[in-house]
């Protein structure tokens, strides 16, 4: 009797990239362009690069999960501009992320971090990340902790994955997912699934409804688990996708959870300044708050 094939195991990503219509690669192929929501990729990390005329192309990593939507978003920097014109050390993420070069001892393996080409962190990590809000995700064999810009273990390697700090919490998985704050205290979890902070609400997946909610900074569950699947909020609201079926089933909700935009959309971006693109009868377009379409 034949066993059949298993199915590859999927999630998506959320990409709100600035400027609108920067083209979007992933693993050397082309995804359209910003903003978009590329659904059906394989679990794992993902090489993102986002490009657009007179701008510097960025080449990201997103890891993907099962349970957990990967999101990025920012703004291209003009061709020509420069936050590096002084030889004093960035302080801010953008500029650490960008000017903290991480390079690999070929003798030990082992990574660390450049600045100018001098070695400001040794190489004695097993893996680095970029930094976000002053701290970076480190790997020390099978388990993840966070490092400062000195290179100081401020939170220790003890969770089986994290993802980068947000609004002042950063989820990490120990059995399943938790939110910790800068001193690893939890504020929140387990859950089977999690979504980093946006305008204060982060998204949380009950495994046993197997439907999104979304907890406030306090750790209590704002809006119940009644989504099949979300973004994050921008502007005051969030896209969310009301149930399983392929069409006309995304909308937008406020911070309350009531509906604002009905779901009548094959898929939908992020508000950003008054405006996101949605798809609808296999058209992407923009609309306003108030679902009236621009023109």
């Amino acid at each position: 009797m034949a066993i059949p094939a298993l199915g590859v195991i999927s999630g998506y990503l959320n990409i709100n990239y600035k400027p609108f219509d920067a083209a979007i690669t992933i693993d050397g192929k082309d995804y359209g362009t910003t903003p978009n929501i590329v659904e059906n990729l394989s679990v794992g990390d993902h090489s993102v690069t986002i490009s657009a005329p007179g701008y510097t192309p960025v080449t990201l990593t997103a890891t993907v999960s099962e349970s957990t939507p990967a999101t990025l978003s920012g703004t291209l920097l003009k061709s020509g501009s420069s936050d590096s014109a002084t030889g004093a050390a960035p302080l801010d993420d953008v500029a650490l992320t960008s000017q903290y070069k991480v390079f690999q001892d070929k003798t030990t393996g082992f990574y660390g971090y450049k600045y100018n080409d001098e070695v400001v962190i040794p190489a004695t990590l097993y893996e680095t990340w970029g930094f976000s809000e002053g701290l970076a995700r480190i790997r020390d064999r099978q388990k993840y902790g966070f490092i400062d810009k000195t290179g100081k273990v401020v939170i220790e390697p003890i969770y089986s994955d994290a993802r980068d700090f947000h609004e002042g919490y950063a989820i990490v998985k120990e059995n399943r997912w938790i939110f910790i704050d800068k001193t690893g205290a939890r504020l929140s979890g387990p859950w089977s699934g999690a979504k980093d902070f946006s305008e204060g609400l982060a998204a949380v997946y009950d495994g046993g409804k197997e439907l999104w909610g979304f907890i406030d900074k306090s750790g209590n569950l704002k809006i119940p688990a009644e989504f099949y699947k979300v973004s994050s909020f921008h502007d005051g609201v969030c896209a969310v996708k009301y149930n399983s079926y392929a069409y006309a089933t995304w909308g937008y909700i406020d911070k309350e959870g009531e509906i604002v935009i009905p779901f009548e959309y094959d898929n939908a971006g992020d508000f950003e300044n008054g405006k996101a693109s949605v798809k609808q009868n296999g058209s992407w377009f923009q609309i306003y708050k108030n679902n009236v379409k621009v023109q």
